[in-house]
C-alpha cells in the first residue's frame, strides 16, 4: 500500500527556503493591502512582471501574501516574511481558493466532530484521503463506511468538490480496513482568470454556475470595466453554463460598479449595481 502523509504535511508547504532580495514596502502600505494566498502547488516569485524576469524565490500552495498592485496581469506582492516580488494574478487568490488553507481548517476544526483523523495522499492530494476513527466505528465495515461517507460529504463541501476516494485505515496501522468512493459534487479544478487590473475578492461555483467578485479602481472608464468583465467571462466554457461578475470599488467592496451576466441567452450588464 502506498505510504500516506498526514495533514501535517500540508502545514509544511508554507515553508519557503529561498532567499529573496527585494525592496521593502512601508508597513502602512501593507496594512491597507488585501491579503491573498498562493493557490498552485508551487509558484515562482519573480523580480519583474513577466516570465523572462529573474526568479528570486519560490512560493508554495497556502503561502500568504499581500497584493500591493496589479500590473498587466501580475500582482506585485509582499510576503509575510517582508519580501516583495511578482506573481501572475491567476496564481494567488482569496482563502476560499486555497485548498491547503481549507484542508488545514477541516483537519483542525471539523474533523474532530467526526471523531477521527484525516490524512492526505502525497501524489493525489485532496483526491485521495485516509481516515481513522474511534474504536466503535470498527465494529463492522458498514459502520466504518457510513462514517466515512458522512465525513467525505463534509469534506467535499468544505475542501474539494471533485470525485474523492476515501480509504479507512485500521487503528494504529497502515493497513486498509475499507474504502468508499464519492462522485463529484462540483468542479474539482475551477479556472482562475488572469486579471489585467484589480484583484479577486471571491470566486464560487455551484451547479456549474460561477459567481465572481473583483475589486477595481472606481476611476476605470465604464467601457474598460465592461471589457474586463467580458474578458473574465470568456475564460469559462463548458461545463460552466452561467457566469456572474461583480466589479466592486477597491476602497469599498459594498459598492458595485458593474454587474455582468452571461448565460445561454447572451449577456446582460448594469452599471452602478446594488
Amino acid at each position: 500500500m502506498r505510504r500516506f502523509f498526514s495533514s501535517l504535511f500540508i502545514f509544511l508547504l508554507a515553508a519557503c527556503s529561498s532567499e529573496i532580495v527585494v525592496k521593502e514596502e512601508s508597513a502602512a502600505h501593507v496594512s491597507m493591502s488585501p491579503k491573498a494566498f498562493i493557490i498552485k502547488e508551487e509558484v515562482n516569485l519573480r523580480a519583474g512582471h513577466h516570465t523572462k524576469s529573474d526568479i528570486i524565490g519560490k512560493m508554495k500552495d497556502g503561502d500568504a501574501l499581500y497584493i500591493l498592485k496589479n500590473k498587466a496581469g501580475w500582482y506585485h506582492v509582499k510576503t509575510d516574511e517582508g519580501k516583495t516580488g511578482w506573481v501572475r494574478s491567476d496564481m494567488a487568490g482569496p482563502k476560499e481558493l486555497c485548498r491547503t488553507c481549507l484542508a488545514r481548517a477541516f483537519a483542525n476544526s471539523i474533523m474532530p466532530a467526526f471523531r477521527g483523523n484525516i490524512f492526505f495522499d502525497k501524489k493525489e492530494t485532496y483526491k485521495v484521503i485516509y481516515l481513522t476513527f474511534e474504536d466503535e466505528f470498527y465494529e463492522s465495515e458498514q459502520k466504518a463506511r457510513n462514517q466515512a461517507k458522512k465525513t467525505g460529504a463534509a469534506y467535499q463541501k468544505k475542501v474539494y468538490p471533485g470525485e474523492v476516494e476515501i480509504r479507512v485505515l485500521k487503528p494504529e496501522s497502515n493497513d486498509l480496513f475499507t474504502k468508499v468512493g464519492l462522485p463529484a459534487i462540483g468542479m474539482a479544478d475551477l479556472p482562475v482568470p488572469v486579471l489585467s487590473t484589480g484583484y479577486i475578492i471571491s470566486l464560487n461555483e455551484q451547479n456549474y454556475q460561477v459567481a465572481l467578485s473583483v475589486a477595481v479602481s472606481a476611476e476605470i472608464a465604464g467601457n474598460d470595466m465592461l471589457s474586463l468583465a467580458r474578458s473574465v467571462s470568456s475564460k469559462y466554457g463548458y461545463p460552466i453554463n452561467k457566469v456572474e461578475i461583480y466589479l466592486r470599488d477597491e476602497t469599498d467592496h459594498k459598492k458595485c460598479l458593474l454587474y455582468y451576466l452571461e448565460d445561454k441567452d447572451g449577456e446582460f450588464y448594469q452599471y452602478d449595481c446594488k
